[in-house]
């Protein structure tokens, strides 16, 4: 797939670890050990000068590195995490608008095309869907009428048949999200509600009127970290790497699609 930046790896890593050390203490850890995935959604969608709008990016710094690097952001989110809650939370919110990152707070569920910018050049909803209580029909609908002709959306979620939960599985594990995190969530539980497969996003995206253009999949090495013993690690990330040449297999899919041309 066509990369659309030409800053290098260690650039942006590096950009990534600047804008991290200014975060407030309490999220930081949380950022760190997201550089790996931040920097490859990075070099998905940057295009210098194009409009990029990300749903569901809360504070990461995935949005701010693009900011930085010249891209217009706007972010959309209900921005209700427990960690963007705190106080620590609304202070980065501040700091991203200090940087000009338009700021839409909105249920991604409920949004209306009179909620959100009017066009944008790429889109971006990492990690999101998993997360919603109902039917992202609406919110992709919404996504396909703010495409420009030519725009591209990047959709990228946990794979719910990944290698690792074909294996958990038969083992008698659960895939679910850990049971405490929902028993003691209260009444909202942020978590994964449903994690879709490969061909659950293709027929989203296709029913949204997009051309899908690429699958990519990816297993990420902080990921392997927390569910893993440390002895395992090496092989195993060797066998993580081999994965991602079966994109159907890996923790994380990614769709790539287009606005098609008028």
């Amino acid at each position: 797939m066509e990369t659309l930046v030409k800053e290098s790896e260690t650039e942006i890593r590096k950009l990534l670890h600047q804008i991290i050390d200014d975060y407030p203490p309490s999220l930081r850890a949380d950022q760190l050990v997201n550089v790996e995935r931040h920097a490859f959604n990075i070099r998905l969608v940057l295009r210098k000068g194009a409009h990029l709008v990300d749903f569901g990016g809360g504070v990461g710094a995935f949005s701010l590195a693009c900011k930085l690097l010249g891209m217009e952001v706007t972010i959309v989110d209900d921005f209700n995490d427990p960690s963007v809650c705190t106080a620590a939370g609304q202070l980065a919110l501040e700091h991203f608008q200090k940087h000009e990152i338009q700021i839409i707070r909105a249920d991604l569920l409920s949004l209306k095309l009179s909620d959100v910018p009017a066009e944008a050049d790429i889109i971006s909803c990492f990690e999101t869907v998993e997360h919603l209580h109902g039917s992202p029909k609406g919110l992709f609908q919404v996504i396909s009428q703010m495409l420009r002709p030519g725009g591209k959306l990047i959709v990228a979620t946990p794979n719910a048949v990944s290698a690792y939960n074909r294996a958990i599985v038969l083992s008698g594990k659960t895939n679910y999200y850990p049971w405490q995190d929902f028993y003691h969530a209260g009444v909202y539980f942020r978590g994964h509600v449903r994690e879709p497969v490969l061909t659950e996003l293709l027929d989203l995206v296709g029913d949204s009127g997009l051309q899908v253009t690429d699958v990519l999949g990816k297993n990420w090495r902080s990921d392997l970290k927390h569910r893993l013993p440390p002895w395992v690690l090496p092989p195993a990330r060797l066998v993580a790497h081999i994965l991602e040449l079966f994109p159907t297999l890996c923790h994380t899919l990614y769709v790539v699609a287009q606005q098609p041309l008028q």
